[in-house]
């Protein structure tokens, strides 16, 4: 697999920023995937363990967490970020800002916990809000010199710091969960991991913040705050609008389904995007005067993204019923048909963080900002009358439409900006969509061999589409080596 198309999102100009970014990626890619097999392993023998309606509760909770980013100012670390030399005047004020933000999150946790289960009609999930703010106090106290392991690349020791936390409340969780069967272990495991952050973030670097304010340094950072407190804004109606929506009107039960498919569908989403923003942010922020590297960088990084979300997009939506069924168990039957859809919305998503985190490195929040107006308008639009005909499948299949049509405006915008053809952006998923199809007909033609559902069949069929995808890869890689050999010694 060397020459083909995924390697070379890699193979990018051989300059120090650019080597730097490829050995960081194999960290940040690692770091993803243990941290979200971790996630995923918990999900389902906590779903064998618990309840739909636990689940539900405790998407109560995720929430109102997200609630607080409306207030939050997440910009700072971003502005940090983008910053190309930062003092100890910085890094104090912003942590000092951080670390008063979230204790009034702590507090307003405290205040509104019993408002907040009132509006669900759950009174039950009113304790869990409380005892949440814990974890957003131990947050609170986190270093922010963990912010270089981002900006300068340091990034075995950002794996070292999130895998810490991510193995705790994956032990912590399952453990509380086969002791007592309770919802509280989630919350359990979300507060053991961040104490486990907290204690890495200091043991893993030097800094030590102080609680300070120097307004000069934080009037100078806020000034990055103004589209990315819209961005967060738009995000908490795109991450969690359908959440509200389901919990008010379908049910808490109907929540924890939702909210499991959801999660089981993010293998696609988070993984990929988290990889993006981390390492191509700084990346894109560094190279804006050369415009040709940047072109090349893009298209490549959206070629390379495309191989990566294909396969497992399409083929989660594939394999849904099979994957509900033997994850998760019998009485999980009714996420099948939300788990396909949400599985392209995952792809959709990624498409349009890959292009939202270039438009921002190159300086226009707004037409990132507009696009994910956008999803939110057209999934607004279409959410009550496709809920009201389809049920959860209806409100899946609204957000996904609405990705699409935030996609479509925000790739449109890079288009422009980097002079870059549509016939060009086809290219960079002709091996990805064709290598697919090959795949879906392989899952079809193993569907046949295998009549009964089980671990063995569904394992089976996962790793022989896989082999017949990457098979597929590799023989475009080469058919395209030998095209490209003849027109290169013609020039």
């Amino acid at each position: 697999m060397r020459r083909s198309e995924f390697a070379e999102m890699f193979s990018l100009p051989q300059q120090p920023l650019w080597r730097r970014a490829a050995r960081a990626a194999a960290w940040v890619f690692a770091l993803r995937v243990l941290e979200k097999g971790l996630a995923l392993i918990r999900t389902v023998v906590l779903a064998r363990l618990l309840l739909p309606r636990g689940f539900g509760l405790f998407a109560i909770v995720l929430i109102a967490v997200s609630a607080l980013e409306l207030v939050n100012l997440n910009g700072l670390r971003a502005a940090l970020i983008q910053k190309h030399d930062d003092s100890r005047r910085d890094l104090d004020t912003v942590w000092s800002v951080l670390f008063i933000q979230n204790c009034l999150n702590a507090a307003l946790f405290l205040i509104f916990a019993q408002p907040i289960a009132q509006f669900f009609g759950e009174p039950a999930a009113a304790g869990l809000i409380r005892a949440f703010s814990i974890a957003l106090l131990l947050e609170a106290l986190v270093s922010i010199g963990t912010i270089h392991f981002e900006k300068r690349m340091l990034l075995h020791r950002q794996f070292t710091f999130v895998l810490s936390g991510a193995a705790i409340d994956f032990v912590v969780a399952i453990a509380v969960a086969i002791a007592y069967r309770t919802v509280w272990a989630l919350v359990a495991g979300a507060i053991a991991g961040r104490l486990a952050r907290l204690l890495a973030s200091y043991m893993l670097q030097d800094y030590r913040p102080a609680l300070r304010i120097k307004w000069h340094s934080f009037r100078h950072l806020f000034r990055f705050e103004g589209w990315m407190w819209v961005s967060a804004a738009l995000w908490f109606l795109l991450l969690q609008g359908d959440n509200i929506f389901v919990g008010k009107v379908f049910g808490i039960t109907a929540l924890g389904v939702y909210t499991v498919a959801y999660s089981i569908a993010s293998i696609t989403r988070t993984d990929i995007v988290a990889v993006l923003q981390r390492l191509m942010f700084p990346s894109f922020s560094s190279i804006l005067s050369d415009q040709a590297q940047l072109r090349a960088g893009y298209l490549k990084l959206l070629r390379g993204t495309a191989l990566c979300v294909v396969p497992v997009s399409v083929g989660l939506a594939a394999l849904a019923s099979e994957v509900s069924t033997v994850l998760l168990g019998p009485g999980w039957g009714t996420a099948g048909p939300v788990l396909s859809v949400l599985a392209l919305l995952g792809a959709l998503q990624i498409l349009g963080a890959n292009a939202g985190t270039l438009l921002r490195a190159m300086g226009h929040p707004r037409q990132a900002t507009l696009s994910e107006a956008i999803f939110v308008i057209v999934s607004a639009v279409l959410l009550i009358p496709l809920a009201s005909k389809l049920h959860l499948v209806g409100v899946a299949w609204a957000m996904t439409i609405g990705a699409a049509a935030g996609w479509a405006w925000a790739e449109r915008a890079v288009l422009r900006v980097l002079n870059i053809s549509f016939r060009e952006l086809l290219h960079t998923f002709e091996s990805s969509v064709a290598a697919a199809l090959v795949m879906l007909a392989s899952l079809y033609l193993f569907r046949g061999v295998f009549p009964q559902v089980n671990w063995v069949s569904l394992t089976t069929m996962i790793v022989g589409s896989g082999l017949m995808y990457l098979a597929t890869v590799a023989v475009a890689a080469l058919s395209r080596q030998r095209t490209l050999k003849p027109d290169a010694a013609a020039n």
